[in-house]
C-alpha cells in the first residue's frame, strides 16, 4: 500500500497538517491506531472499512462514502479494504471547525458520516476523484477544502490566537492582566 501526502498552500495550512491519498493492497488488512492529536476527513473511494473503538460500549461502523473523525484520546482498530482507495485530511487539533461547522468537543472520540455534520464536499470529492491519480486526487481535496473555508473563523478559534498572543507577550507567564485581557476578548 502506498502513502502519498501533500501539505496545503495558504490559507489551508492554518487548519490542516497534510492531505493524503492511500491506495494498492496493505501488507495488514488492520491497523491497531493510537490516540491521535488530530482530527480526520476520510474519503473512501473504494469498499468498506471497519472500525472499531477499544471502548466495548461502541459498536463497530462499517463505513463507505465518507466521514469525519474527531481528535481521539484512545485506541482504535481499522480494517483495510483490499484494495484501498482513500484520500484523507490530517486537520490541526482546532482545524476542522470551519469545515464541519460544530463544536470539535462534539466530534471527540467519535466517526460520523459527512452528510451527517451536513457537509456536501466530501461526496462531490468521490465523485469527481473516480481513478484519478494520487496526485490529481489530492489538488482535488485541496481544491473542495479551499472552497469551503469561510475566510470569517469561528469565534472560539479567534480566542485561541488571541490568548497564545497574550502567553507570548508575558512569555508564558500568567499575570492578573492576562485574565482581564482575555474576558475583554471574550466579550467582543
Amino acid at each position: 500500500m502506498r502513502y502519498v501526502s501533500h501539505l496545503p498552500a495558504p490559507p489551508l495550512d492554518r487548519f490542516i497538517d497534510d492531505v493524503y491519498c492511500l491506495y494498492g493492497t496493505p501488507r495488514h488488512r488492520r491497523m491497531n491506531v493510537p490516540p491521535m492529536p488530530s482530527a480526520h476527513l476520510f474519503v473512501n473511494l473504494g469498499g468498506p472499512v471497519r472500525l472499531w473503538d477499544s471502548d466495548p460500549s461502541v459498536p463497530p461502523a462499517v463505513l463507505t462514502g465518507a466521514w469525519f473523525m474527531g481528535v481521539w484520546t484512545r485506541r482504535f482498530l481499522f480494517e483495510y479494504p483490499t484494495p484501498v482507495r482513500l484520500v484523507g485530511v490530517h486537520f490541526k487539533p482546532w482545524g476542522m471547525a470551519p469545515f464541519v461547522g460544530v463544536p470539535a468537543s462534539e466530534l471527540s472520540d467519535r466517526w460520523v458520516p459527512a452528510d451527517a455534520v451536513g457537509q456536501r464536499f466530501p461526496d462531490r470529492i468521490r465523485q469527481r476523484a473516480g481513478e484519478t491519480s494520487a496526485a490529481d486526487a489530492l489538488r482535488m481535496v485541496e481544491d473542495e477544502l479551499r472552497g469551503c473555508l469561510v475566510e470569517a473563523l469561528p469565534r472560539g478559534l479567534d480566542l485561541v490566537r488571541h490568548t497564545a498572543r497574550v502567553l507570548e507577550q508575558f512569555h508564558g507567564g500568567c499575570r492578573s492582566s492576562l485574565n482581564s485581557r482575555l474576558k475583554w476578548a471574550w466579550s467582543k
